[in-house]
């Protein structure tokens, strides 16, 4: 199982989730799914989303780059079928994620993202992981800031492959 959430509004979750792949897999999305495809914007760009106090454990076990919360790889319409890459991949119009505080696409830019001045994060607090054979927070995707991350027993506590990561108030207890 795989937990993927898509919102236009924002809210708040509080969960805990265990699997093998990621706990909690954060996909890429260039543009809307099923009916609210007609609408013009890039959820991916949205920083409307509040990850907080959240725990993963006992995941990422499939593959050591595994992450038990994992921002990347990009789900998206390829000749009208939906597909899902799990990966990196330098094709910035299906992959990449250029957060905004505002709606890019209004500005006229649906596939590279904002102005400066109107760049965003995805935030993530007061969250935790443990029992990860890999990594606690893996990110390969842009614009994440966490606050409040604790990693205990696992490989590695954060992987940022990208720019515009930032972090605060962290422990990691690593084998």
């Amino acid at each position: 199982m795989l937990l993927i959430t898509l919102t236009l509004q924002r809210f708040s979750f509080a969960l805990r989730y265990q699997q093998g792949w990621a706990g909690f897999a954060f996909p890429n999305l260039p543009t809307a799914l099923q009916s609210f495809q007609t609408l013009v914007f890039r959820p991916s760009s949205v920083t409307s989303l509040t990850i907080n106090g959240n725990t993963a454990h006992s995941t990422g076990w499939w593959w050591y780059h595994a992450g038990a919360f994992y921002f990347g790889g990009s789900l998206y319409y390829n000749n009208g079928v939906l597909e899902y890459n799990a990966g990196r991949d330098f094709d910035f119009a299906n992959h990449g994620r250029s957060t905004c505080t505002v709606n890019a696409c209004a500005l006229g830019d649906c596939v590279y993202g904002c102005p400066q001045y109107d760049v965003g994060a995805v935030r993530i607090s007061n969250t935790k992981v443990f029992l990860v054979p890999s990594v606690g927070l893996n990110s390969w995707t842009g614009r994440l800031e966490v606050s409040g991350f604790e990693a205990h027993d696992v490989a590695l506590m954060l992987e940022a492959l990208s720019d515009g990561f930032w972090l605060d108030k962290a422990l990691a207890l690593c084998r």
